[in-house]
């Protein structure tokens, strides 16, 4: 996916607000992909 290869520790305040989200529905989101895809 395209927040996998984000660094823990962005630059960004808002990029790691959405890595620690992506973090969080992780398994959610991959079983949605498999699910659609």
């Amino acid at each position: 996916m395209i927040l996998s290869g984000m660094p823990m520790f962005s630059t960004s305040p808002r990029q790691r607000f959405f890595y620690i989200l992506f973090l969080l529905y992780e398994k959610r989101i991959k079983r949605l992909m498999n699910y659609f895809f």
